[in-house]
Formats: structure tokens, sequence, C-alpha cells
């Protein structure tokens, strides 16, 4: 018995009862600074984080000791944890490592930072070993080998689905 004009009442109604914002991007248009601003609430020039440089990635220099794209205590769920809230963050993009919160942090590495591994700072509930990695999948030595290795990377990530929503579902989360 689902209504299927029921969402789109609500969200119209939920639009026209809010005021009007306009979204934009900051400059640069890049996902690093733009999401490092949307965490943190602050332009790319107070954050520090700009665009990564057009060209071969391995020309790329590669920081052994990764570092988040906003300082541990910069992004919302710092100001909501710090008020007494509880949060549980799961895998922000460009973040890593995680940090202590009140409640969970949980972040994945990027290609970036071969070699390491999930990221857990917890006040309980979760630990590393119980979170797959896509990084643990084997590349292929063959073309012939792309299909079972697309297999195992969804496989993993449907995993890391299942785990994230059993841990939002373990606590009333307030955040």
């Amino acid at each position: 018995d689902y209504d299927m004009d029921a969402p789109l009442t609500a969200i119209r109604r939920l639009m026209l009862e809010s005021p009007y914002l306009e979204l934009q991007s900051c400059f640069p248009p890049d996902p690093a600074p733009a999401w490092a601003s949307i965490y943190s609430g602050q332009q790319p020039a107070q954050h520090g984080v700009l665009p990564q440089p057009i060209g071969d990635i391995s020309d790329t220099v590669h920081n052994e000791e990764h570092i988040s794209t906003v300082p541990e205590g910069a992004a919302f769920w710092d100001s909501a944890s710090k008020a007494g809230k509880q949060v549980c963050v799961i895998n922000p993009l460009n973040m890593y490592p995680s940090w202590l919160v009140n409640g969970v942090m949980l972040t994945l590495p990027t290609a970036d930072d071969e070699g390491c591994g999930v990221s857990i700072t917890s006040n309980g509930g979760i630990t590393v070993e119980q979170f797959p990695s896509v990084f643990d999948v084997p590349a292929p030595a063959s073309p012939r080998q792309l299909g079972q290795y697309c297999q195992s990377l969804r496989d993993i990530t449907e995993q890391q689905t299942a785990i994230a929503l059993e841990l939002l579902r373990s606590a009333p989360w307030d955040l």
C-alpha cells in the first residue's frame, strides 16, 4: 500500500515551508576543497585544501603520512560531538584517518593511501577487523578477469554497506 505521491508531496511541502537557499560550490569547484568546505563551513582560503594538480598521477609525490583534508576538530560533526551529541560518521570523502568523536567515526583510505586500512575511532561498537577493505582484492592479471574483479569489489561494497547500516541502527545517534 505504498503511496507513490507521498514522498513528492512531503518534499514539496518541505520545500514550500523552508527558506530559499542557493547552494554554490566553493572556488575552485574541485571535490577536495568543496567537501572540506562542506565539512568545515569554511572557504578554501580558510581551510587550506586546494585541488590536486592536473597531470600524470605518477608525478604526484606520495606522502607517507596522509593527513585529512579537514583538521581534527574542524568538521561539523566535531562541533556536534563537543556539544554532547552522539555522532556516527561513516566514510566522509577525503577524510583519513579517523579521529576520536563522541560516537564513532569510520574512514576508508583513498587510492592515494595505498597500503592503509580502514580507520575507526569509537567509544565502542565496531572494530577494524569487522570491516572488509576493497584494497584486499587483488588486481586482475588479465582483461578476462575484469568481470570477476568487479564482482569482488561489488561484494565487498555490499558487505561494507550492510555493516554501515547495522552501525547506524545500533544506537540512537543524534547525527
